[in-house]
């Protein structure tokens, strides 16, 4: 896992989600999931599932699957096919977000840090970017399942007052 800022987020946020993540793949997929380690995560074609996770602090939580990963995901999730144009196609990568979320959730509330969820947003399409502002303090985190890679990046609406913010970069790094 590498951070795409140095701005730190706080570490049961980050072990909340990359736990819930690999147990949520885990029990959708039937068979271990691993972080893909140094890989770099963009989404020239695919979906990407936000989810904001509201408590003492703010933060959002984005799931980006390529069109492959999305297809064979959804396949595995529902049991039968899903266009990937299909408003169903959103609808399994909207509830996979909030999935995680929810285990996300309730592992940073035994951390002490309630946190209630949004509703998911989704978007789909080529060159998908969601921006920044400010530079916010992030990390993006890279998985591998038997239907492909994806990403998890987590976001918090805090900012590091000590630093100069440039331009977010629409590259993930795990």
């Amino acid at each position: 896992m590498e951070a795409v800022q140095e701005c730190k987020l706080p570490q049961p946020l980050v072990d909340g989600v990359k736990g819930a993540v690999i147990e949520v793949l885990d029990s959708i997929c039937g068979t271990s999931s691993e972080h893909a380690a140094g890989e770099h995560a963009e989404l020239a074609s695919g979906v990407i599932g936000v989810i904001s996770l509201i408590g003492q602090d703010a933060w959002s939580m984005m799931v980006g699957l390529p069109k492959d990963t999305a297809v064979a995901f959804a396949r595995q999730f529902t049991g039968s096919e899903v266009a990937y144009d299909s408003r169903d196609m959103g609808d399994v990568v909207g509830e996979l977000a909030n999935i995680i979320a929810g285990q996300a959730a309730g592992r940073m509330e035994a951390a002490g840090m309630k946190a209630n969820l949004s509703l998911p947003t989704i978007a789909r399409g080529n060159g998908i970017s969601v921006p920044l502002q400010y530079e916010l303090p992030s990390v993006c985190i890279g998985f591998l399942c038997p239907q492909g890679d994806l990403w998890v990046r987590i976001a918090s609406a805090k900012r590091s007052p000590s630093r100069r913010f440039r331009p977010a970069s629409s590259i993930c790094r795990s």
